[in-house]
């Protein structure tokens, strides 16, 4: 994609402007795919925001280990016993699941510099650069499936990286995505002010795109599900306003942290402690049945 698309990539139609989180986007009112109005992202954006961000703490390293174990958890019964490729692996937690759980021949690609250098020291077989490389990197390497978890919402033309990818697996190969759901309760209820609207991401997916686009560039969708970050100890003030009870709303600055304001506060008795993880447990269990977490994960095959 050389210029910026004036209409929807997906299904051609002329969109609507909108701003969500004070930035300005085109949305398609077909198939409710958005993009920002312009890809005005800085080239040495990721390198700023990385270095901002230093290295993840043990216990952040935790959470996001559980996270890559219940990703493994949704979709391992669709995935081949070996050569899946995780695009955009970080720190190689998704790998790192995939080898407890048995898996062989797993690698990955990753642009990030220190992350790369961080999984290639914990044994894991990890290679600078990113899906345009992926023609190249996989010589030598098995490879029956690719995975991209929030990775799509960054590419500047999402049909040609879907191209690239249907070239490079066999017939029945695999490929996961996970992303926003631009669609999802939390999105609707607070009119997309919120800390899942990133400026650096350029598309914002919903159900209908999504399998829009993979049927059209050869695959078919097998599975789709929905999630949230380590959803099982999703704070319980996020599971009350996800569940939309009257008196709880998001709130912009402070609601996506790993711990609520009023779960940080002096340890509680032990008893108001358990009774608080049940509460926890069971909001985020009910978040979950009605569907109304905030990615949507979709298993599709090459056709």
């Amino acid at each position: 994609m050389n210029e910026l698309p004036k209409n929807c990539i997906v299904c051609s139609h002329e969109p609507m402007r909108e701003c969500w989180n004070d930035i300005n986007v085109l949305v398609c009112g077909h198939c409710g795919l958005a993009w920002r109005e312009t890809f005005d992202i800085p080239s040495d954006y990721y390198t700023e925001l990385n270095a901002e961000r230093g290295a993840p703490s043990e216990s952040k390293m935790g959470t996001r280990l559980s996270n890559a174990r219940d990703r493994l958890m949704t979709v391992k019964r669709f995935l081949p016993p070996r050569g899946i490729c995780d695009v955009g692996c970080g720190e190689g937690l998704f790998l790192s699941a995939l080898d407890d759980a048995g898996y062989t021949k797993c690698w990955g690609i990753e642009p990030n510099v220190l992350a790369c250098h961080s999984a290639s020291q914990a044994g894991y077989d990890i290679v600078l650069g990113g899906l345009t490389d992926l023609p190249s990197l996989r010589i030598g390497r098995d490879l029956r499936a690719i995975t991209l978890f929030h990775v799509l919402e960054h590419l500047p033309d999402p049909g040609a990286a879907l191209r690239l990818i249907h070239e490079m697996i066999p017939a029945g190969g695999i490929v996961v995505l996970e992303t926003p759901d631009s669609e999802a309760y939390l999105q609707r209820a607070t009119k997309h002010r919120n800390h899942l609207v990133y400026q650096e991401h350029l598309f914002y997916w919903n159900e209908r795109s999504l399998q829009k686009i993979l049927k059209q560039e050869g695959f078919r969708v097998v599975a789709i599900s929905r999630r949230s970050f380590d959803w099982e100890n999703t704070p319980i003030r996020s599971s009350l306003v996800r569940l939309g009870v009257p008196g709880f709303k998001a709130k912009q600055t402070t609601f996506f942290t790993s711990k609520s304001s009023d779960e940080t506060r002096v340890q509680e008795a032990p008893t108001q402690d358990f009774i608080r993880c049940i509460t926890r447990k069971m909001l985020a269990r009910l978040v979950r049945l009605l569907k109304r977490d905030d990615y949507i994960l979709v298993v599709a095959e090459r056709t």
